[in-house]
């Protein structure tokens, strides 16, 4: 079957008007979108003449270097998570790692070795390492360990192994007091910092509101760059605006949030469930981030606005160091406790040595992508191949492919459902995100709405 990568979308639905069908002529490859009439669209396609096929072929040729394509070894492998330990000091309601909790703590040999891997031997990626602290527990239980493996790097890296990298932590903020920001800042990590930003919320799903609040105002009040990622359960969708306003009043250093969507099966019974939480989520997103532009606060997603992340897998890969040792491509199993560990370990390391097994590493990309025959996970009924979000989609997540549904009667055919929620999802975020767009270069260019736009554009063709 071949594969599309010139697509008309419909957009009439978001438009007043009726009097001439309207869509957005989408050419990912190329980074190429506009507007466009349907009868346009019909005839660029079907035209013989070598106008039409130059434009065809110009509009479905990809741009080097605009898509991220997945790798199939190792050896172009650039960012690393190091899982310091799996403990936590909280029991938030939608933790994707609690199964793995362990009192695990990794061996600083281990580390060592690897920072030797990555910058003594012949690995050496086109992109700067990026380098996190984050994973299977709250990796600043262990901050010496983190020092530590920082003050290697920068030996290392002094002795004329100078392939550039860049630090950052994801953190659940409860330890992140002042002698411990300043060390942060001081290593230029970039600090991320999980919170439900709302105080009924916050100790509802994640706990310790008041600890983690003031911390985050000591940040502000010492000067000090850092950024909040709030993770949305069904509950605190209908809240997202009001977290704009909270962070404008309480805490008027954080100039950007992150919104994300909740990886949690257990919360959604029913792919209805799901179909709706999705809805609602992108609802209450594009609330919150008008919001946020008149309040002068970014407010982003990359779930909800996938329009610039083009790739034909969704996850690219990565190292993924956990506590015992052992490599995972995926950040959120990284224990042998839980589901599905075995498909993404591909390595592990030792006192010495990095081993790796490439041969199992290949199958893990050449699971969910969008050139796979089958589509996603199997399922025959979802072909990515004539989407026209494939390749903001890069054919969804490998870990969302397998854990839904959970063990059910119904089997395959709600699995089945379930996946096809979340391409809706995709798609609908991809058309929203496209419209709204376009709608705001017409009236930054024109001064006019979209519909008064298309409007005259008619009227001068007629």
């Amino acid at each position: 079957m071949k594969e599309e990568n010139v697509f008309y979308i419909d957009i009439s639905d978001y438009l007043n008007s009726n009097d001439v069908k309207v869509g957005i002529l989408y050419a990912p490859l190329g980074g190429n979108y506009g507007l466009i009439t349907h009868e346009e669209y019909c005839l660029l396609k079907s035209q013989p003449d070598k106008y039409h096929k130059d434009v065809w072929t110009s509009l479905s040729k990809e741009t080097e270097g605009l898509v991220d394509h997945f790798r199939t070894d190792t050896a172009e492998l650039y960012q690393i998570d190091i899982l310091a330990n799996n403990k936590c000091n909280f029991s938030c309601t939608y933790c994707y790692s609690a199964a793995g909790r362990s009192s695990q703590v990794l061996d600083l040999a281990k580390v060592k070795t690897l920072v030797d891997f990555l910058f003594k031997s012949n690995h050496n990626p086109k992109q700067p390492y990026i380098i996190h602290f984050s994973g299977g527990g709250e990796p600043l239980l262990s901050l010496d360990l983190i020092k530590q493996t920082v003050a290697y790097l920068e030996e290392t890296s002094s002795e004329g192994n100078r392939h550039p990298y860049k630090l950052g932590i994801v953190t659940n903020g409860s330890l992140v007091d002042e002698p411990t920001a300043q060390w942060l800042h001081s290593k230029n990590i970039e600090i991320v910092i999980s919170f439900e930003i709302l105080e009924h919320l916050q100790n509802k799903e994640r706990g310790n509101y008041k600890l983690v609040s003031s911390n985050i105002q000591r940040l502000s009040a010492l000067g000090i760059p850092f950024s909040i990622r709030t993770t949305f359960t069904s509950e605190g969708i209908s809240y997202m605006s009001d977290m704009v306003e909270e962070v404008y009043n309480k805490f008027p250093g954080i100039r950007n949030l992150t919104f994300d969507v909740v990886l949690a099966p257990r919360l959604f019974p029913q792919d209805n469930d799901l179909r709706d939480y999705y809805r609602r989520f992108l609802d209450g997103f594009y609330k919150a981030k008008e919001r946020g532009k008149e309040l002068n606060i970014g407010v982003s997603c990359l779930a909800a606005e996938p329009l610039y992340s083009l790739r034909d897998r969704m996850c690219n890969g990565k190292f993924v160091l956990t506590p015992w040792g052992e490599l995972s491509a995926c950040s959120r199993v990284t224990s042998s406790n839980e589901n599905h560990y075995n498909h993404y370990r591909f390595g592990y390391v030792s006192h010495n040595a990095v081993v790796i097994d490439e041969e199992h590493f290949a199958m893990i990309m050449g699971d969910s992508n969008i050139h796979s025959e089958t589509g996603q996970s199997g399922y025959q009924l979802l072909d990515c191949r004539k989407c026209f979000a494939r390749w903001n989609c890069g054919g969804g997540c490998s870990l969302f492919n397998k854990m839904f549904p959970p063990d059910t009667a119904d089997g395959i055919a709600q699995g089945v459902r379930f996946h096809e929620a979340r391409c809706e999802f995709v798609r609908e975020a991809l058309r929203r995100q496209l419209f709204s767009v376009i709608r705001h270069r017409i009236q930054k260019k024109y001064g006019v709405e979209i519909d008064k736009y298309i409007e005259i554009q008619h009227t001068a063709s007629s």
